[in-house]
């Protein structure tokens, strides 16, 4: 499926999947494999592109991904989103029929769609909504459940291209419960470092276990992951609302997951959540020891930017960016999950010989 958003403010020509840093999967043999209630469910994305000018370029139609080159890219684009579902077992023998007769809008047909559906949406839901929040690549497309107003089951299938095989996945036929109709609409709408903020192989390893653990963003990583969206578009104003309004939530999340819900716990430290929000940072990120002085030291700073926009009407300038950068770190550092990234969505890459990557100080 694709991932490409095509809205006016992020459809930048070039962005067609998530971004990684020196690797790209290589196709199912690098999938990840979570459960989709008791299916197995694998995700993964192809090597898909060419070189071209010393750089691999993404390319839809081809296949010619040099490892050498790959290895010292910045930045490397994953393209569509690639999947198997099995169901071996799951399918009774009126479903199996429906799918090898092709009956197209058949009851049993659509009932099929329907339970599909229910197990994959999910997790792909989940699994999206985690690259795009706690590694910041909030340029790929939400992942949007099926709503029977805007269109046909028929057509939200053809939409994630699904297909179906009854023999080993030799020949494949496209998965088409009813006939394909959807209601018109329209959208109205520096340095090397900063490659080590795409998703790594290291990242994508990891990935898979912290979903099957049951991972999935909180309120908190989300605000947070909105907040570095407008602070990547040049939107200072929103990113410092949005950010400080990730802070407040990340302070309740961390404490009522240590404190593990204990309402007299919570109740003991009523006073706490009277104290000015600068104080109860201060405390919790210097006693916790997961930001660096530095980046509460920003913080604060941010927090007191962010009440001149919401009382004073302050217009923030480019001197805020630290700020900010510090309060997104600070955030980060109290919620738990994948490591947050932060990447910069430009058109800039760079080569760089394999041992030079590893000197570069992230």
């Amino acid at each position: 499926m694709s991932l490409r958003r095509y809205d006016t403010e992020t459809g930048h020509e070039g962005r067609f999947g998530p971004r990684f840093h020196r690797w790209l999967p290589d196709g199912q043999k690098d999938a990840i494999v979570l459960d989709a209630n008791s299916c197995k469910l694998e995700l993964w994305f192809v090597r898909t592109g060419f070189v071209r000018d010393g750089f691999i370029e993404f390319d839809f139609s081809r296949r010619e991904v040099e490892p050498t080159i790959m290895a010292k890219q910045g930045v490397l684009d994953a393209g569509n989103l690639h999947g198997l579902l099995a169901t071996e077992g799951l399918l009774s023998e009126i479903e199996l029929a429906c799918l090898a007769e092709n009956k197209v809008g058949d009851e049993q047909y659509v009932l099929l769609g329907k339970k599909v559906l229910k197990l994959i949406c999910p997790v792909v839901k989940g699994f999206i909504a985690t690259l795009r929040t706690n590694y910041g690549q909030y340029w790929l497309r939400e992942f949007d459940l099926w709503d029977s107003r805007n269109e046909t089951l028929g057509n939200y299938c053809k939409g994630l291209r699904l297909k179906w095989s009854l023999d080993d996945g030799n020949t494949w036929r496209d998965f088409v419960p009813d006939k394909p109709i959807a209601q018109l609409k329209m959208v109205i709408g520096g340095s090397h470092s900063r490659f080590f903020q795409y998703i790594t192989e290291e990242d994508w390893r990891a990935l898979g276990d912290t979903l099957r653990q049951g991972y999935e963003p909180s309120p908190a990583a989300i605000t947070l992951a909105r907040a570095h969206e407008y602070s990547d578009q040049g939107d200072l104003r929103h990113a410092l609302i949005e950010g400080v309004s990730a802070l407040e939530l990340a302070l309740y999340e961390f404490l009522r997951s240590r404190s593990q819900s204990s309402n007299v716990i919570l109740d003991s430290a009523a006073a706490f959540w009277q104290m000015p929000l600068q104080t109860q940072i201060t405390m919790v990120a210097l006693s916790v020891g997961k930001a660096s002085t530095r980046d509460v030291e920003h913080t604060v700073k941010a927090i007191k930017m962010r009440n001149d926009v919401i009382h004073e009407g302050w217009n923030p300038t480019e001197n805020a960016k630290d700020e900010l950068a510090g309060l997104l770190r600070t955030v980060s550092a109290l919620l738990p999950g994948p490591r947050f990234r932060f990447p910069h969505l430009d058109s800039s890459n760079t080569l760089a010989p394999e041992e030079k990557w590893k000197t570069i100080p992230r």
